[in-house]
């Protein structure tokens, strides 16, 4: 995290003023001035924070749920056996249970990793498409500490799960809180994607392509409008097939 000094012809040691940024403020700042900080990263891409913040951020959030996460598994893989016609003793499913309440919260930290680098190659594609340019630790930087952004719903969702004892896969900051449960339906679905904190995330994320790829402002913010779009109806489908 150190910050690199460049050299006039003079001699003299100058701090470009888009490097003159510590880490709080860096994590401060993609709340308060995303735009210094997108214009920091995009300087001087950092990636290890992310790479730690993110699978600790699931793994805290689940063990601060452990009791109720525990009853939803449990009442998730009874549901299933019973769908599939499937028996199990209370042993089996004891056991069954206990090896899911290992791997489950293991499987998603490493998976908002992979999400994350998967998502920043494909963004990182869409922009050598349209002539942009960065590179991959670039917007791998850029995505990474946006996510700080979506900590925030992952906190009201801990709150929420202890305050009414009962864990859900229910985002209480989208907009679905304020419609009627209409599981399976299309606009439903992508109302469930709607929700605040990654709406904020995205917008971040905007500036910080724009940052990245010194494309127009006004392309990039398109280009980052354009994934999130294609992301909400993939929501609303996801959706019907699930209740299907």
């Amino acid at each position: 995290m150190e910050d690199n000094m460049q050299v006039s012809v003079n001699g003299a040691a100058n701090l470009p003023q888009s490097t003159k940024m510590n880490f709080f403020k860096r994590i401060a700042g993609v709340f308060f001035w995303p735009g210094k900080v997108m214009d920091n990263l995009a300087e001087r891409p950092r990636i290890v924070f992310p790479f730690i913040f993110l699978p600790i951020v699931q793994l805290v959030a689940v063990l601060a749920m452990i009791p109720m996460y525990k009853e939803f598994t449990r009442n998730s893989t009874a549901e299933l056996l019973a769908k599939q016609n499937l028996e199990m003793t209370t042993e089996q499913l004891n056991k069954a249970v206990n090896l899911a309440m290992f791997w489950g919260p293991v499987g998603i930290a490493i998976g908002v990793v992979i999400a994350w680098v998967l998502g920043a190659l494909i963004l990182l594609g869409i922009i050598k498409i349209f002539k942009g340019q960065g590179g991959f630790k670039q917007v791998l930087s850029i995505t990474g500490y946006s996510a700080v952004i979506t900590t925030l719903s992952t906190v009201v969702h801990v709150i929420k799960t202890n305050i009414t004892g009962v864990y859900d896969l229910f985002s209480y900051t989208s907009i679905a809180v304020l419609m009627p449960n209409m599981n399976g339906n299309f606009f439903y679905g992508m109302a469930k994607f709607l929700d605040v904190f990654s709406i904020w995330q995205y917008a971040v994320i905007a500036i910080g392509v724009a940052a990245v790829s010194k494309l127009p402002k006004k392309k990039a913010y398109l280009i980052v409008a354009g994934i999130f779009v294609v992301q909400l109806l993939y929501a609303g489908i996801t959706e019907g097939r699930i209740a299907g």
